[in-house]
């Protein structure tokens, strides 16, 4: 493939190493880009070693099974933390039935204790 030249923005530097698999230049700086795209004109040798090395780094670190590991790995993270939210609110919610069932400080005293451990969690 060509050699690749990108605006060092988001994720590209995950994907490019300036000067190893690409050129990476600022955003908005076309001094830059100018000079990025002169540089890969008339250094054809360099150009050629960016787009191996820009293959071999693609291949290895951006598998369909790693992308899909780590996406696996963000929804198994939320169904935690949502697990987690539903058993506090669970226990939120019966302790408000209780509590309206009890006097008015031994309300307070559950509802207290309750808000502390919904903290902590």
């Amino acid at each position: 493939g060509p050699p690749v030249i990108a605006t060092d923005v988001c994720g590209t530097s995950e994907a490019i190493e300036d000067g190893i698999t690409g050129r990476l230049v600022p955003a908005r700086d076309s001094a830059a880009l100018a000079s990025a795209i002169i540089e890969v004109l008339t250094q054809p040798e360099a150009a050629a070693l960016w787009c191996a090395a820009g293959r071999q780094r693609i291949d290895q670190s951006f598998t369909v099974l790693r992308m899909v590991g780590e996406l696996v790995a963000v929804y198994e993270e939320v169904a935690v933390k949502a697990a987690q939210v539903a058993r506090t609110t669970k226990r939120w919610l019966s302790s408000q039935k209780l509590a309206q069932a009890l006097p008015g400080s031994e309300h307070q005293t559950l509802l207290q204790t309750e808000y502390h451990h919904t903290l902590e969690i």
